[in-house]
């Protein structure tokens, strides 16, 4: 109903403009949208609840479905990755709306508990405050099932965090093998999708073996992170 009222679209990635472009016959043109430099507010990794250890930080709101955020991957991941559990690593999962889908953070509380090196945190901050966890932490992981475009790891690439990410969807026009560690992917039917999607479309299952590998790296490889980073920079995030 909502391409019917309209003459054509304009889609901020090459993914979506696919999509689009797969279910109507009217014009569908790709507009990247501008990613503004991070207004970071001035507190330190104390402040937004990090210590000493290397932290990556998952983070998504439950409202954008969690079963698409893929945090169950992350901390599968983050278990193969560090199974012996006394690494000097920790898991920092920072949730928005828990309240408004009970069902599906009560199955992401019981899986991080688990492992008391994973610590899950719901509430809202700041837009400043956030992008300081996203800062302090030393790495973002995205296993997405699918992103439109990816404004996470964005601000992590600008800040100098090192981005873990699924190899699919829009996060792909703002990144590469050289600014990334990318995660393979199959395609699976969509699942646990609280209705927001179809039952008969697919969507990204990462690869959580290489997932695993990826972090293991970045804790033992500070060269790998910097590598990370200068691509970044030079794909025009700095």
């Amino acid at each position: 109903a909502a391409i019917d009222a309209v003459d054509e679209i304009w889609a901020p990635t090459v993914f979506v403009r696919d999509a689009y472009r797969a279910g109507t016959d009217k014009p569908v043109h790709l507009v990247p949208l501008p990613i503004a430099r991070p207004d970071v507010a001035p507190v330190g990794r104390a402040d937004v609840g990090l210590d000493d250890r290397f932290t990556f930080l998952v983070s998504f709101d439950h409202l954008s479905v969690m079963e698409r955020k893929n945090p169950l991957g992350a901390i599968d991941a983050f278990g193969r990755a560090f199974p012996r559990g006394d690494e000097s690593v920790r898991l920092h999962v920072k949730t928005l709306n828990a309240r408004l889908r009970t069902a599906s953070h009560r199955r992401l509380a019981d899986r991080a508990a688990n492992d008391a090196r994973i610590r899950l945190v719901d509430g809202h901050v700041s837009d400043g405050e956030h992008l300081a966890l996203i800062r302090e932490s030393d790495a973002l992981v995205s296993l997405h099932r699918s992103e439109g475009l990816g404004l996470q790891p964005a601000a992590a690439m600008w800040l100098g965090t090192p981005v873990i990410a699924s190899r699919y969807s829009g996060t792909l026009d703002l990144m590469d093998d050289a600014s990334a560690a990318l995660i393979d992917v199959t395609l699976v039917p969509v699942r646990n999708s609280d209705g927001a999607y179809p039952s008969d479309g697919v969507w990204a299952e990462p690869d959580l073996d290489q997932a695993a590998s990826a972090m293991r790296r970045l804790v033992a490889e500070p060269d790998f992170a910097a590598a990370l980073l200068d691509g970044a920079h030079k794909r025009g995030f700095n």
